[in-house]
């Protein structure tokens, strides 16, 4: 469902730009949605959700149902699930699978719900299980994995980096800062694709550049 919205996306920016490429309606929506729906986002960006690269956040989902005529991406779905596929069963496998969603918001016999946490979202160095209704831009639909798993690490000298020829860590730097994660993908915050380290990354921002006392070392 998400591909489907993007692609409905691009074709009315298309009819309201009469731009025929990808990039240059992905130039105009990142304007329209950044300045009319509050959502920051870049050309950049749109391209890469566009091209199935990274899964845009609840945020800009929103902002984008909103620019089709929606009141937010739930009331996208349930309107196009419904023409699609008829009956409530349905819908919901079609959000679980769409939002990959861990678990339902359970509504009780005595008139109270309990709150679904199937998003998540960056806090400091690990990703939190979060409600999807809390505001913040590093919020994402929850994924189990990278919930788990996906860490920033502080490296030191006594570390190994590489093992049978990999590298064990990834890096992102930006504006001079180096942060360093510990499973490929993508910056939980600025999203850039995060990049293998190196020999001379280790050199240099693990041992501060003292090659001679590191030139024959194993990493």
């Amino acid at each position: 469902m998400i591909k489907k919205l993007l692609i409905q996306v691009f074709e009315k920016a298309e009819e309201q730009t009469g731009n025929k490429t990808p990039n240059g309606q992905a130039s105009h929506l990142a304007h329209v949605i950044s300045e009319e729906y509050d959502t920051s986002i870049t050309q950049r960006s749109m391209m890469r959700y566009y091209d199935n690269e990274s899964t845009p956040k609840v945020e800009l989902l929103n902002a984008l149902s909103k620019y089709l005529g929606y009141k937010n991406y739930e009331d996208y779905v349930t309107k196009h699930d419904s023409l699609e596929k008829g009956n409530r069963k349905t819908f919901i496998k079609v959000i679980l699978i769409v939002l990959g969603l861990a678990s339902l918001i359970i509504i009780t016999s005595v008139g109270f719900h309990k709150k679904s946490q199937n998003c998540m979202m960056w806090s400091e160095d690990h990703y939190k299980k979060v409600d999807c209704g809390k505001s913040g831009k590093s919020l994402i639909l929850l994924d189990q994995n990278l919930l788990e798993n996906f860490k920033k690490v502080q490296l030191d000298t006594s570390m190994t980096f590489f093992e049978r020829g990999k590298t064990k860590y990834w890096y992102d730097k930006t504006n001079g800062k180096i942060e360093f994660f510990n499973m490929d993908g993508f910056h939980p915050v600025n999203e850039k694709k995060l990049k293998p380290i190196t020999q001379t990354i280790v050199r240099k921002y693990i041992y501060n550049e003292k090659l001679k006392t590191i030139q024959n070392k194993s990493f």
